[in-house]
């Protein structure tokens, strides 16, 4: 079973996430308060390991920078850059290795609303340059004929339209901007149904989540906003087996 740990580690300050804290109701309303030309820039780490058992037995871990820059508000909205740069990853997987080198200077261009909350991606068709650019490294530098079609298969439908690309592609940025445009009431759980990417390719997971106000530090005029979420268990099994069972008849 493959498991996921991704953290958003913040280096060179934030980007201003105004969070209004109502004593009288102890609650919080998360608002992206930003200005145009507002600039952040991030350290983002992902790890993904495979457990077998009790063991853990393989593990990635990739590093990567991004700038976010406001390059447009209106009383509406907000128009914002993710600009992701200075790939690093460690691995044993060649086919990892070489997704680093495609995805380096990759330019997203999202809207969000008044509030902050995500709305869509801007750019998504220049989505279409990874898939191409991967299968031109593919070509050059990948000689595994099966690989190669699955890997270009699977980001076509990944990065094949603007709806696919939002529940897939940009998890990252998703998950950056999750709890903007809500208020929270202390100790009170929020639940609701979401997508969870689908790290295999095909269809996005089904997903429960809960959130909740669990802090409100008065003194330093900030608070813990915590989230978890559930996979549906039977999707996630059917996929696990059944992509087993494609690797051990291909082999």
């Amino acid at each position: 079973m493959k498991k996921y740990l991704f953290l958003v580690i913040c280096i060179l300050g934030s980007v201003n996430i105004f969070g209004q804290i109502d004593l009288a109701t102890s609650s919080v309303q998360v608002i992206g308060y930003w200005e145009k030309n507002d600039t952040r820039t991030y350290l983002v780490s992902f790890e993904e390991y495979t457990v077998t058992g009790s063991d853990t037995t393989s593990r990635e871990l990739t590093n990567y920078q991004v700038d976010i820059t406001i390059i447009n508000s209106s009383p509406d909205s907000y128009t914002i850059e993710w600009f992701f740069r200075d790939y690093s990853i460690t691995t044993d997987n060649a086919i990892a290795q070489m997704f680093h080198t495609v995805y380096e200077d990759r330019k997203v261009i999202i809207k969000t609303d008044k509030l902050g909350s995500f709305i869509e991606v801007v750019n998504w068709k220049d989505f279409k340059q990874i898939i191409s650019k991967t299968n031109s490294i593919l070509k050059k530098d990948f000689r595994g004929a099966k690989q190669k079609k699955e890997i270009i298969e699977d980001l076509k439908t990944k990065y094949s339209t603007k709806e696919a690309i939002e529940r897939s592609a940009i998890d990252d940025i998703k998950q950056f901007y999750n709890f903007h445009g809500f208020k929270y009431i202390l100790d009170e759980q929020i639940e609701g149904q979401t997508k969870v990417s689908n790290s295999w390719g095909g269809e996005a997971f089904d997903a429960k989540y809960t959130t909740s106000l669990d802090e409100i530090d008065l003194l330093g005029f900030n608070s813990v906003i915590r989230m978890k979420q559930e996979v549906n268990t039977k999707q996630l099994t059917d996929v696990i087996y059944y992509t087993t069972l494609a690797n051990g008849l291909t082999k």
